[in-house]
């Protein structure tokens, strides 16, 4: 069934007198939230709805549903109003269905009268930058933060979740942000984009730099020469050892936080330091070698997609100076939401060096389209350039990849190299596996997102589901499923058999459950790993009172002559 539950609820809502729909455009459009174009939402005869009410209504449900997505909570199926009634107060009744896993039923519910009443409050404040600022903060205080800690979700949830809703990958939901697709054997738990074939010891020491370091040494593969220092001493007598330039960061973390690249001398050294210690305790010094990054997507022995580590950049326009460039990157910041917002660009002595580094300050002004690094690493800190995907990278390179993240027993993986030519051979030149990340993001970046589709073809074949096959009627039917049971366990399927109350494993003997409905066993069962196949006995059309788990099953044998609704139903469900 579809896995987003539908839930009614009906609300008394006060109108105002005057909808305002061109400001209400401009301050959903602005901040990126979908705007009612033509969504239709309403499941009714709106010949006595207003129009203006209709765009309210609209407007509300849409930012609502918007606003869950952007929290991490898959709300892919938009509300739908079902019922409007006029009151005599002047008030509006109306009655809506939405739709959600039920484990976010009553967070659906709360967040929709909060999104009224932003609504509201846009209806009746002229738009401007500062006013669009000042709601911006409080939506993200009062709704998005509370949304986002009980979502659980990393990025990449909500374009995974995305893609297997709309092509019909079977779902659950088991809280703590942690989902199930597909079902049994060829199910697989979810959690960001790390899965239940990532060591869970493997997926927490990737995340110690200096440890990676050294078991890829210890494996024979190009890592950092680095080393973990507590002092400023040690920094520097380690930084003169190995030869300038280095380049320091915090031992633990990620999203490129805390790092200083072309480091020269002892100064820098010293300000690089107290700089990366306010991230981790534990410093890292580290040899600097000439290259880019890049990042390489590996699922199990395929690398889902590569592209560039690129730092934030601004563009020329031919006109404006660097200092109007970045004065004009702040304004554009003001218009965005404010959890998508990148950090304003600091005039620090980084942007300087990149600057600097160009041939530019900030009075120069750039050609039309010229692109100018203003950090000189990207970085989730500060932002980074959406990259192309490498399609030429030598196969020596994605083998390595592949070879880093096994050796931390990883599935899932993002495999930095600090590489020259991305197209020769890493035997060929200096190169360096600089992070392994045990949760990297996919479907984020325009390169991932186009990824997505062959990860998901790779981790869930079939759509992640098991041969299901239904048999109606009572003792019969069960002898019957039992042979059709036994010959799939002799053609070495791992298949068990469920009926209301008796499940049998394919060693044929009871499996103890403490449910008392089919659909209850079947639930289970499908999260089961040990499940290849599944036959079920459907004894009675009390399966028509439950919610039923399986949306698709593969064959029906009807046994005994069993309620028509039964039939029918079960017949719907065959593919």
């Amino acid at each position: 069934m579809n896995p987003l539950e539908q839930h009614q609820l009906a609300l008394s809502l006060n109108l105002p007198e005057t909808i305002m729909a061109s400001r209400l455009a401009q301050w959903l459009s602005t901040g990126g939230f979908q705007y009612p174009a033509d969504e239709d939402l309403f499941q009714i005869n709106r010949e006595n709805v207003s129009q203006q009410h209709q765009l309210l209504l609209k407007a509300w449900l849409l930012f609502h549903q918007n606003l869950l997505i952007d929290a991490g909570i898959p709300a892919f199926k938009s509300a739908e109003i079902d019922q409007i009634e006029y009151q005599e107060n002047g008030r509006l009744r109306i009655t809506i269905s939405l739709f959600s896993f039920i484990e976010f039923r009553n967070l659906f519910v709360n967040a929709l009268s909060q999104c009224f009443t932003f609504i509201l409050k846009m209806n009746a404040t002229p738009y401007s930058l500062e006013a669009f600022d000042d709601l911006g903060k409080r939506v993200e205080q009062q709704l998005y933060q509370p949304l986002k800690k009980v979502s659980n979700a990393g990025l990449s949830n909500i374009p995974i979740l995305q893609y297997a809703y709309e092509h019909h990958i079977p779902m659950q939901y088991f809280g703590a942000g942690l989902y199930q697709l597909g079902w049994g054997a060829n199910a697989h738990w979810l959690k960001a984009s790390s899965t239940e074939e990532d060591s869970a010891i493997g997926a927490k020491l990737s995340g110690y730099k200096h440890f990676s370091a050294q078991r890829l040494k210890s494996l024979g593969l190009p890592a950092a020469q680095n080393a973990l220092v507590k002092t400023i001493e040690q920094a520097a007598e380690f930084a003169d050892e190995i030869g300038y330039p280095v380049v320091v960061k915090p031992e633990q973390g990620n999203r490129g936080e805390g790092v200083v690249k072309d480091i020269t001398t002892v100064t820098q050294l010293k300000r690089a330091f107290e700089y990366s210690k306010s991230f981790n305790e534990l410093v890292l010094i580290e040899k600097q070698v000439t290259g880019s990054c890049y990042r390489f997507f590996v699922y199990k022995n395929d690398v889902i997609y590569i592209n560039g580590n690129l730092p934030r950049k601004l563009v020329g326009n031919g006109e404006a100076n660097i200092a109007e460039l970045i004065e004009a990157d702040t304004r554009y910041q003001m218009t965005r939401k404010h959890w998508q917002r990148d950090p304003t660009i600091p005039l620090d002595t980084e942007t300087h060096d990149c600057l600097r580094d160009q041939n530019l300050t900030l009075q120069s002004v750039p050609e039309k389209h010229q692109s100018i690094a203003i950090r000189k690493i990207g970085s989730m800190q500060w932002g980074t350039e959406d990259a192309p995907a490498v399609c030429d990278a030598h196969r020596d390179n994605i083998a390595l990849a592949i070879a880093a993240a096994k050796a931390m027993n990883l599935a899932t993986a993002g495999v930095d190299m600090i590489i020259e030519d991305v197209t020769r051979s890493w035997l060929e030149q200096t190169v360096i596996v600089n992070e392994i990340n045990s949760s990297p993001m996919i479907g984020v970046s325009k390169a991932s997102l186009d990824a997505l589709p062959k990860l998901m073809r790779l981790m869930l074949p079939n759509q992640g589901r098991i041969p299901v096959t239904v048999f109606l009627g009572k003792e019969a039917a069960f002898d019957a499923a039992r042979k059709a049971q036994q010959a799939a366990i002799e053609n070495n399927i791992a298949c068990y058999l469920t009926s209301h109350q008796t499940t049998l494993s394919p060693d044929q003997n009871s499996t103890p459950m403490t449910f008392e409905t089919v659909s209850q066993r079947v639930n289970a069962l499908m999260q089961m790993p040990s499940v290849a196949a599944l036959i079920i006995v459907v004894e009675s059309d009390s399966v028509l009172e439950e919610k039923w788990p399986v949306d698709q099953i593969d064959e029906l044998v009807v046994v005994d002559n069993v309620n028509q609704a039964v039939e029918d139903f079960f017949r719907s469900l065959c593919r």
